[in-house]
């Protein structure tokens, strides 16, 4: 019962600290951001329903299935499969429970991104530009007045909405890339358990020469009746611990820390992260 008060209020606290009052925040021109007033009110309106639907989903599921029910569930499933099967449960109850903050924030994900090619476009447009898509290159164009007057109207527009998006955007991006560093978290711990080398590592510390790294020959007078004729043998030398860990963990551990830098490169660009589903 502690156990599920202090998950009702953890999660109570991220809805009320981060979302509600987020959105509240950005209503009123955050850090000092010139929002749009209209643009702002009704996504803050959309968003606000989003997340109310979301609660009033969760307290239908949760009348239905108490959460001690939940809490046995997890730990039946500890007891049975272990703690791999826990890990991945929990990771799979992560996503459900911040699908719409997913959703959220692959809107704004592709509006932002709706915008910055709607900004380049309208550029090259000014410079008497266009892009060649068949020959992936920049060629000239000649515009008439009309296009040019359509061209500055439309980059007035997008330009004034630019920063409304970018904030809501920014702020959607941070909840979500905090979600997927506790989903790698949870990654962690399930490779460090599922894939942890410890038979290896029990062989190596009972039997080293079964597990050998590299082999010289060694010339060794002590072996030899005779003290003028050394005695030539191989000498194994064991691999190390780190040796053994490294292998077994990195082919699982190394695709989702390449994850950290497209993440980054995920916020500035808009362009989504497909590696992190693939690693993950």
């Amino acid at each position: 019962s502690r156990l599920v008060s202090s998950f009702d209020k953890a999660w109570a606290l991220f809805h009320d600290a981060n979302l509600r009052q987020g959105i509240q925040w950005l209503e009123t021109f955050p850090v000092g951001f010139k929002l749009n007033v209209p643009l702002t009110r009704n996504m803050g309106r959309e968003i606000t329903m989003l997340v109310q639907l979301q609660d009033n989903i969760s307290s239908v599921i949760w009348g239905i299935l108490p959460k001690e029910w939940l809490v046995r569930l997890l730990g039946c499933v500890s007891i049975f499969f272990g703690y791999t099967a826990l890990a991945a449960t929990l990771f799979d109850l992560l996503s459900i429970i911040t699908a719409h903050i997913a959703i959220i924030a692959t809107c704004f994900r592709a509006m932002h991104q709706c915008q910055l090619y709607l900004l380049a476009a309208l550029w090259r447009l000014f410079r008497g530009k266009k892009k060649n898509v068949l020959r992936h290159r920049t060629d000239t164009m000649e515009y008439d007045s009309m296009q040019l007057l359509l061209g500055m109207i439309l980059f007035t527009a997008v330009i004034f909405l630019f920063t409304t998006i970018f904030v809501y955007y920014a702020f959607f991006a941070i909840l979500d890339v905090t979600i997927r560093l506790v989903a790698v978290i949870l990654w962690f711990n399930y490779v460090l358990v599922r894939f942890n080398p410890m038979g290896k590592c029990i062989l190596r510390e009972r039997h080293p020469g079964w597990l050998t790294e590299r082999l010289y020959l060694l010339e060794d007078t002590k072996l030899s009746s005779d003290s003028s004729r050394p005695v030539t043998h191989l000498k194994m030398v064991p691999r190390s611990f780190s040796s053994l860990i490294a292998e077994s963990l990195s082919p699982y551990l190394t695709p989702p820390t390449r994850c950290i830098p497209l993440l980054i490169w995920e916020f500035i660009s808009g362009a989504p992260c497909s590696l992190y589903q693939e690693c993950l």
